[in-house]
């Protein structure tokens, strides 16, 4: 006969009911979190999708107000001509402010002075040396020639500054290669950029359309006339409109689309659009500056 005996139960110490206790805590908190993190996530990606359908309405509405613009600056009846107060466009429940802007209303970088280039810039704030440098450093950076102005700066400036570019001696294509003249920033860049333009070759500043720094810096005075000539349906073809329009995103921000449209007078392609740009503002806010964006300087200007 076999007798069986029985082994004895082992005996968990109290230090390994401590140390799987204290595991699993580990593991609820860890699971907790991961459960947090995830519903954090989702709701993360649900409010981004929105704000993003939202700024996409906000876009397309815009650039339906830049066609509305297109087609009441050339109508028949009572045109849309440049001005500084909106026009609004209703689509949908939504009221998109249009603002009507002529580009003889700025300084041409191609056809303006040296000397009007360098008054915008004493009008914005600079000193008159500073105003005297970027007025003529513009004028050699565009001109074809070598020859430096009194305050300008030619290729030999440039290799002593350490740019490995010269200036372009030729026009201006587009206006953030004012930014690449030497002496200017991304601050006097951004203080000047309101006021300039390419779209106005003759260099002439209208004086029905002018307004404050550069109505100045014209010798215009601060007044314009008090007649502003309308625009002649016969005439529309060859014209050129700075055209923005603001949509809004939410009380607090709007997106807005400025376009340069050309009339060709041509039935078959009647509008040319020669620049586009998309950025977001503060809601509410003019689209330009008539008096002194913040990075200009804190000066006063008599």
């Amino acid at each position: 006969m076999t007798l069986i005996r029985n082994k004895p139960p082992k005996l968990r110490s109290s230090a390994n009911e401590g140390t799987a206790l204290v595991a699993s805590l580990w593991l609820s908190l860890i699971l907790a979190l991961l459960a947090v993190s995830v519903i954090s996530i989702a709701r993360k990606t649900v409010l981004e999708n929105k704000v993003q359908m939202r700024l996409e309405t906000a876009w397309t509405l815009a650039e339906g107000g830049i066609a509305i613009a297109s087609y009441h600056i050339a109508g028949a009846r009572d045109p849309w001509r440049p001005r500084e107060a909106a026009y609004t466009a209703e689509l949908g429940d939504v009221d998109i402010a249009i603002y009507v802007r002529s580009p003889q209303s700025k300084i041409d970088l191609n056809g303006a002075s040296s000397f009007l280039l360098s008054s915008l810039f004493l009008e914005l704030g600079y000193s008159q040396e500073r105003a005297n440098k970027y007025g003529d450093a513009i004028a050699d950076w565009r001109d074809e020639d070598g020859l430096t102005r009194l305050n300008g700066a030619e290729a030999r400036a440039y290799r002593v500054a350490g740019r490995k570019n010269g200036p372009n001696n030729a026009p201006f294509t587009d206006i953030s290669q004012l930014q690449n003249v030497l002496g200017i920033d991304a601050n006097i860049y951004a203080c000047a950029r309101p006021f300039v333009t390419l779209y106005a070759p003759s260099g002439r500043v209208d004086p029905y359309l002018a307004r404050g720094p550069v109505r100045r810096a014209a010798g215009l005075g601060e007044t314009p006339p008090p007649s502003l000539p309308s625009v002649r349906r016969a005439s529309i073809a060859g014209q050129v409109f700075e055209v923005q329009a603001l949509a809004p995103i939410s009380d607090k921000s709007a997106a807005r689309v400025t376009a340069i449209i050309r009339f060709t007078g041509n039935p078959a392609d009647p509008v040319w659009r020669h620049l586009v740009v998309r950025d977001v503002i503060p809601y509410g806010d003019e689209p330009i500056d008539s008096e002194r964006p913040p990075t200009c300087p804190k000066l006063e200007v008599p």
